[in-house]
């Protein structure tokens, strides 16, 4: 099989080379139609001449049997012989001048493109013998470096084979102390793994505390036209009121859920400060009653407006479980009081951050235990959501 040599193949994938040989290659092409068009009109012009031709023949023909005719006559009916008058005038008829004018115009065309392509020909020509030329010389000097480069690495593998050939006999002494010191190395090994299990331990409860101690702060990034309060938009008719206890803490994070909760086209009403709250984060909707004031039976809760309600507060309830914040949700609390909570709308109570780092785990697992399947499953989803968010805000802060 045939091979090019290195240096024609780099001149060959070179842009600029490859540019003009297009270049080229148009030209030559140009040049070949041109060429066709001047063939085709001295083609057309040829049907002119062919008419002439046709034309000759039929009036010698029409002339000769004329002729014949009047001498027949003339041996029946003496007369004084009058030859016939030659024809010379002869019209060409209008289609074939137009034809013949066409070809022209071809023939005055083509030739004008053959002039001006093969001017443009030569010049990209000429360009691909400079470009390949002074790639070749290029080429040759990169050569001879590469010849003088190879000597120079030929030498220095001489005396790396040195080299090596005295790293192979200090590396015979050395494997005979490092035999020695395998079995302290093992136990260097162990002791390494118990601190950095320690390690790791300490670090996971660090991050947990700096979790508990840190301000409840929802951040909510847009990235596409996403974000993972796009969930709570489709509860735009939902209106709530915000409760939160005097601590400061408490208060920022109650301002901070209601400016996320506008944001998302939810009607906050109101966001006020009381006296005293459980800790965490509560979520009340609206139940329906009977004229008794007393809780309907769980068949009888099939309203629209109670399941827009409920499924309003699982949402919101999955959302800040997602943004690690303690929240629970439940009916109204206030339904027999003037302050009962009215179809479509929700009361959230804001009280202190709790402390879960200090909480058993039975007290922890309690929590989870008696919160609705669908909150913990959304919440989940929510949190994946979140993951995904961080890794391509991640990847956007990269430098380039």
């Amino acid at each position: 099989m045939f091979v090019l040599p290195p240096e024609t193949v780099a001149i060959n994938s070179c842009p600029i080379r490859v540019a003009a040989q297009s270049w080229a290659d148009h030209c030559a092409d140009s040049l070949n139609l041109y060429t066709t068009l001047v063939l085709i009109g001295v083609a057309i012009e040829g049907i002119e001449v062919a008419v002439e031709v046709v034309a000759w023949i039929v009036r010698q023909t029409r002339i000769q049997a004329e002729f014949i005719h009047l001498r027949e006559v003339n041996e029946v009916f003496p007369a004084v012989y009058s030859p016939v008058k030659r024809r010379t005038e002869f019209v060409i008829p209008t289609l074939s001048k137009s034809i013949a004018f066409i070809g022209l115009i071809l023939v005055v065309i083509g030739v004008g493109g053959e002039l001006r392509f093969e001017h443009k020909l030569q010049l990209a020509n000429n360009t691909l013998q400079r470009l390949d030329a002074d790639q070749i010389l290029a080429a040759q000097l990169r050569a001879g470096d590469a010849a003088a480069s190879a000597k120079t690495a030929h030498d220095e593998a001489t005396a790396a084979t040195n080299e090596a050939d005295e790293a192979k006999r200090s590396a015979d002494t050395a494997e005979s102390a490092a035999g020695r010191a395998g079995v302290k190395a093992t136990s260097v090994a162990q002791q390494a793994a118990d601190l950095q299990r320690k390690y790791e331990s300490s670090e996971a409860k660090r991050r947990e505390l700096e979790k508990i101690i840190a301000p409840r702060f929802l951040m909510v990034p847009i990235i596409g036209g996403v974000s993972i309060a796009d969930s709570l938009r489709k509860f735009d008719d939902i209106s709530v009121t915000i409760e939160s206890v005097s601590d400061l803490e408490a208060r920022r994070a109650a301002l901070n859920l209601g400016r996320i909760l506008s944001d998302a086209g939810w009607n906050v009403e109101s966001n006020t400060v009381v006296g005293q709250l459980p800790d965490g984060v509560l979520i009340e909707s609206y139940e329906p009653s009977d004229r008794y004031g007393q809780p309907l039976n769980e068949r009888e809760r099939g309203w629209a407006d109670e399941q827009e309600s409920r499924a309003a507060r699982y949402e919101l309830n999955a959302f800040l479980l997602a943004n690690d914040w303690e929240a629970d949700s439940q009916w109204d609390s206030q339904q027999a009081a003037p302050t009962a909570l009215r179809p479509k709308e929700l009361r959230i109570s804001v009280g202190l951050k709790p402390l879960t780092y200090f909480q058993p785990e039975w007290f922890k697992s309690a929590g989870k235990k008696f919160r609705p399947p669908e909150v913990e499953k959304r919440a989940n989803e929510i949190r994946t959501m979140i993951k995904t968010l961080d890794e391509v805000i991640e990847h956007l802060q990269r430098p380039r």
